[in-house]
């Protein structure tokens, strides 16, 4: 369950005690990175073409996670 416009993808899901304790759905980097491997596996093998995915959830999600907050 995620979100492939944007690219994420929670590693629990709404109603799971887990997402109650998170308070909310949350996802990781491990997450979108195995997402953009899978999509990139799966445009390898010609399984679909499924790069352009990959580029969008790179530079939507991952590119954000990797950001660290501003000094203060």
């Amino acid at each position: 369950m995620g979100d492939l416009l944007v690219g994420i993808f929670p590693e629990a899901m709404p109603g799971l005690p887990e997402y109650l304790e998170r308070r909310g759905n949350k996802a990781e980097t491990c997450d979108i990175s195995d997402m953009v491997l899978l999509a990139l596996s799966l445009t390898r093998a010609e399984i679909g073409d499924y790069w352009d995915d990959a580029d969008r959830w790179v530079r939507d999600m991952y590119s954000e996670a990797q950001m660290r907050a501003p000094p203060s």
